[in-house]
Formats: C-alpha cells, sequence, structure tokens
C-alpha cells in the first residue's frame, strides 16, 4: 500500500522511491562481474597501475558497461580557461535510455597546466636555444638522464584535454550508475609515470601496507572460470567462523571466500538445477593452496525436451478374408 491510499481529496499525493530490491542490486553487482570476466581484456578495458589495490577502469570498458546497461550520456562542458592554459570541466549525466530517467552523474576536468601536456622534448639543439628561458627546462629522470623540454602550445592541445576530461567525467558516472566503485578505481592510468607509484586508492600509510602485503604475501594467478557445475556443498571454517567453502558436483577442489554476500547467494542455488561457473584466483599460503572465489555467473536448467509428437493410431491390416471382392 503506498503513501497515496492515504491522500485526501484534492490533495497532491506524495511519491515515496523506495529504490531497488536487493535481488535487483545483487543482479547488477553480478553482471558487471559477469561482464568483467567473460569480456572484458586486462589492458584493453580495464588495467592495474602500480600502487594501487583494484585495476582501474578504462575507456573502452566504461563503454561496454554502458552498452550492456543501455545508459546514456549527456554532456556539460564548462570551460575554465586562463591565459596561459587551456582547462575544462566536464560533467557527465547518466541516463537510461529507455526511459530517460537521470541515473547518476560524474565530473572531469583537464588542462594544458598538467605535466604531460605542459612540456615536451626540444626538437632540435636549435630551438631549445631560441625558446625564453621562462618556456623551457631540463627534466631529470629517476636515473639521472637529462632532457631538454620546452613549453607546449596550450591552442594545440585544446581539443585533446576536452576528450580527456570528457572521457574522466564518463568513468567516474559509469562506476556511480553500475556501483562497481569496489571493483574498478578511476582511470588512474592517465597518471603520468612517476606519479602512479606515489598517488592511489589511500593515503601513505595505506599505500605503505598494500606494499608490504605484496612483499610478503605470494602473487595470485591468473583468474580461472570452472566448468559449469551444480553446487555440492557450503560450509563455515576458520576461528572467526566468517570463510565459507564450496564445492562443486564432480569437482575435487574447495573454492573459498570470506564474502559473506557471495556465499548467501550461492547457497540459494544448492539443491537446484541451476549450474554456476566460479572465477577464482589460487593462492599458496603456509604450504597449501586456496582457490579463491573472485565471482560467479548462473547457468538456468536447461529447459526439458518436449515430449516426441504422437502419431494417430491406425486400424491393423486386414486379413485375406476381411479383404471384400465383387464377382
Amino acid at each position: 500500500m503506498t503513501i497515496t491510499d492515504y491522500a485526501a481529496p484534492g490533495s497532491t499525493a506524495l511519491a515515496i522511491d523506495r529504490g531497488l530490491q536487493t535481488s535487483d542490486v545483487v543482479a547488477r553487482v553480478r553482471k558487471v562481474q559477469e561482464i568483467m570476466t567473460t569480456l572484458m581484456q586486462e589492458n584493453v578495458h580495464y588495467g592495474k597501475v602500480p600502487g594501487t589495490q583494484k585495476p582501474s577502469l578504462w575507456k573502452p570498458g566504461a563503454e561496454l558497461l554502458l552498452m550492456t546497461f543501455r545508459v546514456g550520456t549527456r554532456l556539460e562542458v564548462e570551460d575554465l580557461a586562463t591565459a596561459d592554459a587551456v582547462r575544462y570541466r566536464v560533467r557527465v549525466v547518466g541516463f537510461s535510455q529507455a526511459t530517460g530517467e537521470t541515473l547518476g552523474e560524474g565530473i572531469g576536468e583537464a588542462s594544458t597546466s598538467e605535466e604531460r601536456w605542459r612540456w615536451r622534448a626540444a626538437v632540435h639543439e636549435k630551438e631549445w636555444a631560441a625558446t625564453d628561458p621562462d618556456h623551457r627546462r631540463i627534466k631529470y629522470d629517476r636515473q639521472g638522464t637529462e632532457t631538454k623540454q620546452i613549453r607546449t602550445s596550450p591552442a594545440d592541445l585544446a581539443n585533446t584535454v576536452l576528450m580527456m576530461a570528457a572521457k574522466r567525467g564518463m568513468v567516474a558516472m559509469v562506476r556511480v550508475v553500475t556501483a562497481c566503485s569496489d571493483i574498478f578505481d578511476q582511470d588512474l592510468e592517465d597518471l603520468p609515470t612517476d606519479l602512479q607509484g606515489t598517488t592511489s586508492s589511500g593515503s601513505p600509510r595505506e599505500r605503505a601496507t598494500v606494499k608490504r602485503a605484496s612483499e610478503t604475501k605470494p602473487a595470485a594467478t591468473a583468474a580461472t572460470v570452472t566448468d559449469a557445475r551444480r553446487i555440492k556443498n557450503i560450509r563455515v571454517f576458520g576461528k572467526d567462523k566468517q570463510n565459507y567453502a564450496i564445492t562443486l558436483d564432480g569437482d575435487p577442489q574447495e573454492y573459498t571466500t570470506k564474502d559473506a554476500a557471495i556465499a548467501l547467494e550461492l547457497e540459494k542455488f544448492k539443491g537446484t538445477d541451476h549450474t554456476i561457473r566460479l572465477t577464482y584466483e589460487s593462492n599458496d599460503w603456509n604450504g597449501k593452496t586456496y582457490h579463491n572465489i573472485k565471482s560467479f555467473a548462473v547457468d538456468a536448467p536447461a529447459e526439458a525436451a518436449p515430449p516426441p509428437a504422437q502419431t494417430p493410431p491406425t486400424d491393423p491390416p486386414l486379413t485375406a478374408g476381411q479383404i471384400p471382392f465383387s464377382r
């Protein structure tokens, strides 16, 4: 019963948006995970930036999610140019292509003052010598190699930074609309190489923790997908009783997770004819190999084949004595 049932005659009834059902949210998150594991390719649709915990979502990956969920985009561009730099801020609004309803938005900004566009290598010693001293510099890399650089012309990069601002806003919007921020980071591959190791999704202390963990914990193998099988058993183990082990029919392996949401969703398909495909990574720890579940996909049971068509009964053949004849 909605609040409109209690509205007085002639009054304006209020509408309550009760949001998505839990099953809808789970289905949407599962869909993102399925797209990532089955369609997306690392270093094409997403990539891992050094010093970060999650892969960053790239433009091709964001476009794939937009197509999957039928999300359209509308851009609002703000020109913030100064005398020394071209700068744009783009607000990207995502809306449902089916209903036109606004689903979320993201903001991206880009400027020719960014390190990657502000400077370029001098093409010749004469160009370096002819450039105003205030518009040139010597850049050193970590090996001590020096490069003579001069300022770029902002006008030459106006379209480039506009497209970059739009892309950053689109990726931000996709992460909001599809609720995939726990899977993908913002497009951190845009950072210059010398900044990628110092800027991540956390404080310096958090980044140090990630580094220490990577130094002591063995690297996981590449993600693997199981064959489609029915769930055989789900058990809880560990001192804190917060670890779950899943076994599949005909598969001797155990697959583990600490994610209670995944375990609870898998529990729903135990004892049914649905088959499950688990995506997992294997880790060796204290002399034992663990197969850690990253995501899963559900295959609906195959429909039963229709019964063969019934042919109408036929009369038995006549015997010689039953065959009529005429003289």
